[in-house]
């Protein structure tokens, strides 16, 4: 049986290592494979990590909002 593999049900998971050792292996393959699934993932990979890098602070009027409501 051939696993076919998409964005939607593996690409993802990969990425955030939710996979099985197995998953891992036939995404591997794929991604070595298939030039299109290569960039795409790359491309994701570098996205993750300036998602991951972003610093979100609220602002000074919703701490104080905060502070206050307490």
């Amino acid at each position: 049986m051939n696993k076919t593999i998409t964005h939607d049900n593996l690409f993802v998971s990969f990425l955030y290592n939710e996979t099985s050792e197995s998953e891992n292996l036939t995404f591997s393959d794929a991604i070595n494979s298939n030039s299109d699934l290569y960039e795409s993932y790359h491309l994701s990979v570098s996205l993750k990590n300036k998602i991951d890098a972003l610093r979100l602070c609220p602002s000074s009027q919703v701490e104080e909002n905060i502070l206050a409501y307490c």
